[in-house]
Order: C-alpha cells, then structure tokens, then sequence
C-alpha cells in the first residue's frame, strides 16, 4: 500500500504566521507529483545551469562542483522529476522530486532556486515515504507548500517556501475531524466502509468524552481502521480487524495499524467501537493488543459507557470482538 492523498473534503485551511496563509484545498487541485525527467543537459534555474553528478554512484545534480541536491539510491528511475517552476522578479526556481515513493524507498521534494546571477540554493520542503501517513504538494500565491497531515494523536506540519524572500517558514498543527461531519452522513454516503471514523466530527466527539485510558486506545487503535490493504505482507492478522455494517449498527475493530515498507503491523491496543444506527448511541470497548484477537475475560475489558447500557445488537457485536471471530470488512 502507497500513502493517500488527502481527500478534498477533508482539507484544512492552515494560517502559517500572520503574513503567510497557506490553502491546503488548492486551487488548481494541487501539484501532480509525476513530471518530466530532468533532461540529460541538466537542469537550468535562471541563468545557471545544474549539471548531472554521482556520489558513491548516487545520482546528483551539481553546481559549480558541488552537489546541491542528490538522489536516493542508485537504481531508482528517474532520479529527478521537474514538479513545476516558479518564475519572479525575485526569484527563478524549481520544484523537484529526488527519488521515488516505493516499499522500502522515500521521494525528497526541493525547491531549487536562483536569486542571482553565480548563485543556486536548494530548500527541502519534506518526503514522501510509504505509510498512512497523508501528504499534499501545493502552489499557492506565497510559492509552494507542502503539508503531512496527522494522526489523532500526533501533530502535523506545513512547510511553505517563499519566493519574495526566499526563506522557508514551517508551522505545526493538530489533527481535526471534518468540520460538521456525522455519522448519519457517513452511513448514507457511497461507500461507508471505506470513511474514517476519526475523521468524523461526530464519532471523534464522541471519543473524546470516553475517560482515560481507553480514550487514548481508541485513538490509536482505530485510525486507518477503513484502510484496507490486499497487498501488504505483515504478522496483522487483518481478518480480525475493520469496518462492518449491517441495517442496526456500524461497528470498527482496530489494533493501531503501522507500516514498515510495504508490511502492515498491529500496535500496542486493540479497540471496537459501534454506532447504534437506531438509537444513535456509541460503545466503546478497549484492551492490549491480542495476536489471536480472543480477548478473554470481559471483566478485563475496559468498556464506556456501562455495560449494562449496551443494546444486545451491540452486545452481539463485542462479544464477536472479544472472542476473536473474523471480521470480514467489506472493504476486502
């Protein structure tokens, strides 16, 4: 599995400082991130000229006999994509990709400047690696941004390079679900098993209102619960875990999913949550990470709210949980 690129609906406006404004909904869609080689006569930028190096037989692009940026690895093709240009009057420059995204490789993105004549800068913007993790290249009216967005627990990072002053200015910022996202929504969309659960405003409320610890289990544990992944290798034993929907209840069962290259592993919690689509209600439920997915005594579950206040559809679905059955989301 590659990373996704965020879906439009769920963009974000992000203010980096009181002069810069960064729209990470683009306006012209954002920057694809294929693009023509850089050509065999190297790489003009103004009026000076990149020329085509190696360094321990990775590929390099030089000037004035130094390298300026380099490549991956050296069997990665093409080593060096042309993304776009920016053309000033204070600056001509080039957004570049080094490298590829692959199982075990990252693609770096530059932008690759001239100011004035004698002189090439080069500024890394971020990478691009394969994971969960959501990236976005855009050209806005400051130059070009790049922005990685985060988990529910994490924090994410938007870097914009500047073409009037030539700097570059990053700002953090943390995850959000869908602004005024429910889960009646996401239950009549296209394809509610594929939605994020976090990712609606709705549901992650409702997340937030679970004490702690299981509140912190249940943000790990069930981010990229939809996202299915045919050809990923890995000890997940991904029948135990995502999304199912029946006419009563949407229920997730997660355990954290991380990738290492193109291998999918479990983290430290597993968690189920269900939607009552009748009554509106949520249950939760949370433990350590099960390999086999039985989770034993149910005294030994943490549960929100009080099991007692569990519908039996609801019950049903725990109980399936706990005892480790097959999932069989619909989404594979």
């Amino acid at each position: 599995m590659g990373l996704r690129r965020m879906p439009k609906k769920l963009t974000l406006a992000i203010f980096l400082m009181a002069a810069v404004s960064v729209a990470l909904r683009p306006a012209h869609g954002g920057i694809d991130w294929d693009g023509p080689e850089v050509p065999q006569e190297g790489l003009k930028v103004g009026d000076e000229l990149l020329s085509w190096g190696a360094a321990w037989g990775i590929p390099t692009l030089d000037y004035k006999g130094a390298t300026v940026v380099s490549s991956t690895n050296s069997y990665v093709k093409p080593p060096f994509t042309i993304l776009d240009r920016w053309k000033s009057a204070e600056t001509d420059a080039v957004l570049l990709k080094a490298g590829q995204t692959a199982t075990k490789d990252c693609s770096f993105f530059h932008v690759v400047e001239s100011r004035k004549p004698g002189s090439v800068t080069a500024h890394e913007l971020g990478q691009s690696c394969v994971g969960f993790a959501r990236r976005t290249l855009d050209r806005n009216e400051d130059g070009f941004a790049f922005a990685m967005f985060p988990a529910p627990t994490g924090t994410g990072i938007v870097k914009q390079w500047r073409a009037r002053t030539g700097d570059v200015v990053e700002k953090r910022f943390a995850f959000r679900p869908e602004a005024g996202s429910t889960m009646a929504r996401l239950a009549s969309g296209a394809r509610p098993d594929q939605a994020e659960p976090l990712e609606n405003a709705e549901f992650h409320s409702a997340v937030l209102g679970v004490p702690q610890p299981l509140r912190g289990r249940l943000l790990t544990a069930l981010w990229q619960v939809a996202n299915g992944c045919n050809g990923c290798g890995g000890w997940a034993q991904k029948d135990l875990y995502g999304v199912a929907i029946d006419t009563r209840t949407i229920a997730y069962s997660g355990c954290g999913w991380y990738m290492t290259g193109a291998m999918l592993n479990c983290g430290s919690s597993d968690a189920l949550a269900v939607w009552d689509r009748e009554r509106g209600g949520f249950y939760f439920a949370g433990d350590e990470h099960i390999p086999d997915g039985i989770h034993g005594n149910i005294d030994q579950v943490e549960v929100w709210p009080a099991l007692h206040t569990w519908p039996p559809v609801v019950r049903d679905r725990l109980e399936a949980w706990r005892n480790g059955e097959s999932w069989m989301p619909q989404n594979r």
